[in-house]
């Protein structure tokens, strides 16, 4: 894949469930995404839909090390198993 900065190439992995309508599993929907297009969803999906639900937070949790990958700009990198994180 080119890339022209030079940088680490920085990749996400999704998957997710495939159910008949009686709920029986039938397959898994995968995708291996580049980081970058995370930062449009922010963009585009995820930050218009804080401005309708004032009260919510979206959250990108590793699953290997349970940081937050996506999120409040002070908590990415952190934790999400800390808990003072989220104490008002």
């Amino acid at each position: 894949m080119p890339n022209p900065s030079g940088e680490a190439l920085q990749f996400v992995d999704i998957s997710v469930p495939v159910h008949t309508r009686e709920g029986l599993v039938t397959g898994v929907l995968a995708a291996h995404l580049s980081w970058k297009w995370s930062r449009e969803v922010e963009r585009s999906i995820v930050t218009p839909l804080k401005e309708r639900l004032k009260d919510v937070e979206v959250f990108v949790v590793s699953q290997k090390n349970d940081n937050i990958l996506l999120g409040p700009k002070e908590l990415v990198g952190k934790k999400n198993s800390d808990p003072s994180h989220f104490c008002n």
